[in-house]
């Protein structure tokens, strides 16, 4: 009894003292931020090596003294750290936040309660902010499962763009690891995984109760008539590689109504406003065969009304209430509505549209990017 008590002592001792290294060790990760927005070129790439060592450290070591939450954190930092287009002054501020909240679980002493814990990781913030201009895209967790090469880099940098929350994972294992916590919408994995390949992960995920009905998509060049994917299951898709990445992708994406699926979930029931997408870009608008460019499109669901202002290629505004119009954005096909007001330069629109239609059509235009 007492060799299990002096045990217990020893244990907690040192635990108490890796609480206490590693506080030192945030300290020295605190001093290389600071060291970052100070340098650059060859003395920056030194730091920068240096703080990934350091949290690499703090991810492998936390688990072990029970603090499993701060390797879930720092997994998350060296995510985000990946799909990072540019690691300026803004985003070593996001970074100090996920250092922040590393030390706050330190000195607290404990892995704090499930529920805070889920609410700790959703809220680290994200890099890359959407393009659609001001609109936030709410959380939308995805996992992506490919070894680290620079393929992986770009894929999980071109979903970061679209608004989601990467998680990656090297392998088949941590990627079921990886669903079990952070409940993702979407799992994105490659054909080719070390462990299990993508189409059994698949079959894996099928068979979870927790993760049977996640969205899941395979990542391969191969053709999808291919032997390979015989076993896969038939609400899986495959998105090609390569040039037709992007497409493949966007063609999902419409088929899941993931981003409509996560507004709606996110709308309060006082939201008068309904579901609300803006983007920067110029998007022509027609009457009488005449075609104007309006600029800052803001899409509004629940009727679904377009409003454009500053109008190009225009002396004064030419449309008046009551005038019929269409919309044409991208690839969408043209739309007719009706102009229900007009205040100073801007001018809404009210469509009729179906709600399957509606959902479908504000989907693409969350796909739009800005090409201005």
């Amino acid at each position: 009894m007492n060799q299990a008590a002096n045990l217990e002592n020893v244990l907690e001792q040192l635990r108490l003292e890796y609480i206490e290294s590693s506080g030192d060790k945030l300290d020295q990760i605190d001093s290389l931020i600071s060291d970052l927005l100070d340098f650059d070129d060859t003395k920056w790439r030194e730091i920068f090596i240096e703080f990934q060592r350091q949290i690499h450290t703090i991810k492998g070591t936390a688990g072990s003294y029970g603090f499993q939450i701060v390797t879930e954190i720092a997994h998350s930092l060296e995510d985000y750290l990946e799909t990072s287009n540019i690691l300026g002054a803004n985003q070593l501020g996001d970074i100090q936040l996920y250092v922040d909240n590393m030390r706050w679980i330190f000195e607290a002493g404990k892995n704090p309660a499930e529920d805070i814990a889920i609410e700790i990781l959703r809220k680290l913030p994200t890099p890359n902010k959407s393009v659609f201009s001001n609109q936030e895209i709410r959380h939308i967790p995805v996992v992506l499962v490919m070894p680290y090469n620079i393929q992986r880099k770009i894929i999980a940098n071109e979903l970061t763009s679209c608004g989601f929350r990467v998680f990656i994972a090297d392998t088949s294992v941590r990627a079921i690891e990886l669903a079990l916590i952070h409940k993702p919408t979407i799992v994105f994995s490659n054909y080719d995984v070390s462990d299990i390949n993508g189409v059994e992960l698949a079959l894996v995920f099928r068979s979870i109760a927790a993760t049977k009905a996640v969205n899941i998509a395979i990542l391969s060049s191969q053709k999808t008539t291919n032997q390979q994917f015989a076993a896969l299951p038939e609400d899986v898709k495959v998105i090609r590689k390569g040039e037709n990445f992007s497409e493949d992708l966007a063609e999902c994406l419409l088929d899941w109504q993931v981003f409509i699926k996560e507004a709606r979930r996110s709308q309060t029931k006082n939201d008068r406003s309904h579901l609300r997408i803006s983007f920067e870009g110029q998007v022509p608008i027609k009457k009488n065969d005449k075609e104007f460019l309006g600029k800052t499109v803001d899409i509004s669901a629940g009727g679904l009304a377009l409003k454009i202002n500053k109008l190009v290629a225009a002396d004064k505004n030419p449309f008046e209430r009551g005038d019929r119009v269409t919309l044409d954005v991208k690839e969408l096909s043209c739309l007719s509505g009706s102009i229900i007001r007009i205040k100073k330069d801007d001018i809404i629109i009210r469509f009729e549209l179906d709600q399957s239609l509606e959902d479908r059509l504000l989907a693409e235009i969350m796909l739009v990017t800005n090409d201005t």
